[in-house]
């Protein structure tokens, strides 16, 4: 099994969701972000390292968010690939700040492949928080800098500019607009809905189609509001 089905399956066995859709649509997200810079890339990385560099780059929030650990993901795909997925692996912390501290950054920065792993990723989260109209977008804005002084070298330069040139814009390019549809089209939204905290089944189907109705209202202007919608289903 290669690294993407690995991953993808992975993220699936625990349920976790991207914006409401299969986490693998993150995960091809982050790989876009990286073939938008293939070229590049080749000039400054050998084939051995670009090939642990994809591994690493699909699998990297698998050990962070799901039941694989170190051993696992060294015993399918090696040592390399294991390292650098450690190495983006979040701090714990009882905050942001804290999971983002010194230490975690040092360690990414000390390998190439790692740097470039997490900068596809923070890529592909900014890239989508702008499009989604997220608070989170100004999050990752403030963020970046810091991000980007620990971890910036002549081999990825280019990817730092280019995401540093959005964050300042605020404006998503027309070509990520349209690969981002496309992956919207591929992972539509999921429904995920246990009748453990409902009265009956019918209290639960009663909430599904107040989901249904409530996205079909909002999809268009992204203006998601989660306690708003529990509200409506708790009613």
């Amino acid at each position: 099994m290669d690294a993407k089905t690995y991953a993808k399956n992975a993220h699936k066995s625990v349920n976790q969701t991207y914006g409401g859709r299969s986490y693998a649509f993150h995960l091809e997200l982050a790989f876009e972000v990286a073939q938008f810079f293939w070229y590049n890339l080749f000039t400054h990385f050998s084939l051995e390292e670009l090939e642990v560099f994809k591994n690493s780059l699909w699998l990297h929030d698998s050990v962070e968010d799901t039941f694989n650990n170190f051993n696992s993901v060294k015993e399918k795909f090696g040592a390399e690939v294991a390292e650098n997925v450690f190495l983006v692996s979040e701090e714990k912390g009882r905050s942001r700040k804290e999971r983002h501290n010194h230490k975690y950054l040092i360690g990414i920065a000390s390998s190439d492949v790692a740097s470039l792993v997490k900068l596809c990723d923070n890529g592909a989260n900014i890239l989508y928080s702008l499009y989604s109209g997220s608070s989170m977008f100004n999050k990752y804005k403030q963020e970046f800098p810091n991000l980007r002084r620990y971890v910036e070298t002549d081999k990825n330069k280019e990817i730092c500019e280019y995401i540093q040139t959005i964050l300042d814009s605020g404006i998503l390019p027309d070509f990520w607009i349209e690969k981002i549809k496309e992956l919207e089209e591929k992972y539509p939204i999921q429904y995920i809905l246990s009748i453990s905290g409902f009265k009956s089944q019918e209290h639960a189907q009663k909430a599904l189609e107040l989901i249904e109705s409530y996205y079909e209202s909002v999809k268009d202007s992204f203006q998601y509001d989660e306690h708003l919608l529990l509200a409506e289903i708790q009613r």
